[in-house]
């Protein structure tokens, strides 16, 4: 399944988009879970990296479903840009640690696997979440 994102569409948008798919292919609560939060962070930073600089911003995301995982695909024009390369984020008080980051390292945290690829103007984003024993049960967030 495929879904084109408009700069009009709230994040609800997305997300009811891809529940509806992830319950047809029944794929469980904490899968969905930790693939919501990726979605929404992925949904505020291009709208706050992407979007003031290309009002007219489509992106699109993509369900790859499999037998033991899934895979969730971004695609959106813009600068080069890897998120799969966040910053550390040590442990600080809010109020002091500078702004930032923090959305990159849940996205590295919650997925198994992250890759990216820059073509012709083009980033695309994938995503790989396990759905087998090999679930990577994580305590963020949760």
């Amino acid at each position: 399944m495929r879904l084109n994102v408009h700069p009009a569409d709230p994040v609800s948008y997305v997300l009811v988009n891809m529940a509806g798919e992830f319950e047809r292919h029944n794929v469980g609560a904490g899968v969905v879970h930790d693939c919501q939060v990726i979605i929404d962070e992925i949904y505020a930073n291009l709208r706050a990296h992407v979007l003031p600089d290309n009002p007219d911003l489509t992106w699109a995301i993509t369900l790859n479903p499999a037998e033991d995982h899934l895979e969730l695909v971004v695609e959106y024009p813009g600068p080069f840009f890897d998120p799969t390369r966040p910053l550390p984020v040590g442990y600080r008080q809010p109020a002091v640690r500078p702004e930032g980051g923090m959305g990159l390292y849940l996205m590295s945290e919650l997925s198994d696997d992250l890759k990216h690829t820059y073509h012709r103007g083009v980033n695309t984003l994938t995503i790989r979440k396990e759905l087998g024993s090999n679930y990577k049960e994580h305590s963020l967030c949760r």
